[in-house]
């Protein structure tokens, strides 16, 4: 009986450890394999779930360029702070999350040409603040590993006594908005129209000087930039691109 019990462990360990190997696998090599693409699936209308499904325009923007490659696509949904180190250790192709190319991110991994361009605002229900001045003494959030949390550094030893809540999710910032945790969360001005026709009673506060630009991210070295690059830059000369523009960030607020 000990015998059979040992047997069915050691199978059980087997298996178990085979689960872990597959789980932890990287992306299939090959011209024609799928290609995994890391997301952070919390960021309408970019990337985010709708009856169980990811949806937005980055997600038919990179199905698009699949289509066109002829290659199938895997979303992986991670934290937005782990997509860096997935794309390092190239668990993932590539990555499309309203990722910034900035110089310190270029280092480790390439970019694609730009493909949107926004910029970084502040969305609160305190309508006695007006600017970046009137955060004195408060508690304002912001997405974890993000362009906008490095935005909303800068100005900590510009406004006396403001404190920054990061977080990983944009849907947590939500609920402390909400409960009054933070008063605002700063965020890319697409973005923030969409949160602000989940949330009644929200305005908008511009920051200064924060236009950024989003690019698809790759491992170091990636064979697929060049081909990527082409089918961008294919959408913006046909239109495409500006049709999936329109469709999702049309940038207003539902009354």
């Amino acid at each position: 009986m000990t015998s059979g019990f040992t047997k069915v462990f050691s199978a059980l360990a087997l298996l178990s450890l085979l689960i872990g190997c597959k789980d932890d696998k990287k992306p299939e090599a090959g011209k024609n394999a799928p290609l995994t693409v890391a997301v952070s699936a919390d960021y309408p209308p970019f990337e985010y779930y709708k009856d169980g499904k990811i949806v937005g325009f980055e997600i038919d923007l990179m199905n698009a360029i699949g289509k066109e490659l002829k290659r199938d696509v895997t979303f992986q949904d991670l934290p937005f702070e782990s997509i860096l180190g997935a794309l390092q250790s190239k668990r993932v192709d590539l990555s499309i999350s309203c990722l910034s190319a900035t110089p310190e991110r270029a280092k480790v991994i390439d970019f694609s040409v730009h493909y949107n361009t926004s910029k970084t605002v502040l969305i609160t229900d305190d309508v006695s603040i007006k600017s970046m001045d009137d955060l004195k003494g408060k508690t304002v959030g912001v997405q974890l590993g993000s362009t906008n949390e490095i935005c909303l550094k800068e100005w900590l030893p510009k406004v006396a006594g403001m404190k920054i809540q990061s977080l990983s999710k944009v849907p947590d910032l939500i609920q402390n908005l909400k409960v009054k945790r933070i008063v605002g969360i700063v965020l890319g001005e697409t973005e923030a129209y969409a949160v602000m026709n989940e949330v009644k009673g929200l305005q908008m506060v511009e920051i200064p000087n924060t236009e950024f630009s989003s690019a698809i991210a790759f491992p170091k070295g990636s064979t697929l930039v060049a081909s990527v690059n082409e089918v961008i830059q294919k959408m913006q000369k046909d239109g495409s691109l500006k049709v999936l523009q329109d469709k999702w960030l049309k940038g207003k607020v539902n009354a």
